[in-house]
């Protein structure tokens, strides 16, 4: 019977440390988010980046590009300066939420860069047909481009709308792209 009780003694001394373990090591995985904080250039037709700057997603405040024609785009870059150096290569995270205005039959494209300063760290494309509702994209850095990232304090995220020489010229035909929310995510950052 005492093997028993020192067996559950034991087992309950190894619980209680490793909770404290997990306890201990948990701020390490922990997350930051940064949110748009600033323009650092352009200015879309309105909004700014106070619409898109929410911890909990809100579609009912956004900004919004200019209507646009044929051949035509509008950029905006925000600041996102705000998260530490994470010293990990994984767990980069970019979200927004995006969609076509459908005011007209144009149908632009939207382009998503991030930056270091001017120095392009990754781009994708959100081809057109654009959903006419608040869409939710989730992209993940690859690791050599988490790696490229050498200063979190000057990283910018920059939206173009962008409509190609296919689209119409005539007014009533015009369009535009919205964006309701977008954030960074990094880990926490781990002592080097």
């Amino acid at each position: 019977m005492k093997i028993i009780t020192e067996s559950k003694w034991s087992i309950l001394f190894m619980v209680i440390v490793g909770l404290g373990l997990i306890g201990f090591l948990h701020p390490a995985f922990a997350l930051q988010y940064e949110r748009p904080d600033g323009v650092a250039s352009g200015d879309w037709a309105s909004g700014s980046y106070t619409e898109i700057d929410e911890s909990v997603r809100n579609d009912a405040d956004y900004t919004k590009s200019s209507r646009l024609a044929k051949s035509q785009t509008d950029v905006v870059t925000f600041t996102i300066s705000d998260v530490t150096d994470p010293n990990v290569s994984t767990g980069h995270i970019i979200r927004y939420t995006y969609k076509e205005d459908a005011l007209g039959s144009n149908s632009p494209s939207l382009i998503i860069r991030l930056l270091q300063g001017t120095t392009q760290i990754t781009s994708w494309t959100q081809s057109s047909p654009l959903p006419s509702s608040f869409t939710l994209s989730t992209r993940t850095l690859t690791t050599a481009q988490a790696n490229a990232i050498t200063n979190y304090t000057n990283l910018r995220l920059e939206f173009t709308a962008s409509c190609s020489a296919s689209c119409s010229n005539t007014v009533a035909n015009t369009d535009s792209v919205s964006v309701s929310w977008a954030e960074f995510e990094v880990p926490n950052a781990i002592p080097s």
